[in-house]
C-alpha cells in the first residue's frame, strides 16, 4: 500500500453529514454575511474522489450572532455551494468555551475566533493558549475582575 499524498488525506476527512466552517472568501457575495470571517455548514456531498472539492450546505448563523456584531441576512434558497476543501475546517457540535485553546479537540483559526467571542460574552475577557494569556478588551468595568471586593484581596 503506497503513502498517500497529504491532499487525498485531507479530502478524506471530510464526508458527507461532516460538520465544518467554510471561509467565507471560499462563497459567492450573496452568501456570505459581512463581519463572519468563518460559517458554520456541513457537507452534503463529495464532487469526486480525486476532486478536491465538496458541496455543502450553510446553516443558520443565529449562534455566532452575539459573537461576531452583525446584521442576521438569512442565506439565499440555494444554500448549497461547491467549495475547495482547502477553504474548509473541521467543526464540532459542542460548543464548549475553554480556558485553555489548547484543549480545544480542534484547534483552528474558526475554532479559537468562536471561543474566544463565547468566553467574551459571558465577560471571560482573559483566555490562555498554552502558556500565552489572551486578553480582550471589554469596553466595559468587571467589577467581578476589578471591583472594591477584589481590590481588597
Amino acid at each position: 500500500m503506497g503513502a498517500s499524498s497529504p491532499d487525498r488525506m485531507e479530502a478524506e476527512e471530510f464526508s458527507p453529514g461532516s460538520l465544518v466552517w467554510v471561509s467565507a472568501g471560499a462563497l459567492p457575495p450573496k452568501a456570505s454575511v459581512a463581519g463572519i470571517p468563518w460559517l458554520m455548514a456541513k457537507i452534503t456531498s463529495k464532487a469526486g474522489d480525486e476532486d478536491a472539492t465538496v458541496e455543502i450546505e450553510v446553516e443558520s448563523q443565529d449562534s455566532l450572532k452575539d459573537i461576531f456584531a452583525f446584521d442576521l441576512v438569512p442565506v439565499s434558497a440555494a444554500s448549497t455551494f461547491l467549495v475547495p476543501i482547502a477553504d474548509l475546517r473541521a467543526r464540532t457540535c459542542d460548543d464548549n468555551a475553554v480556558e485553555d485553546l489548547v484543549s480545544l479537540a480542534l484547534l483552528h483559526e474558526a475554532s479559537c475566533l468562536e471561543t474566544l467571542g463565547l468566553r467574551y460574552l459571558v465577560d471571560d475577557i482573559y483566555t490562555y493558549s498554552g502558556q500565552i494569556l489572551i486578553a480582550i478588551n471589554p469596553f466595559k468595568p468587571l467589577k467581578h475582575l476589578y471591583g472594591p471586593t477584589m481590590m481588597t484581596r
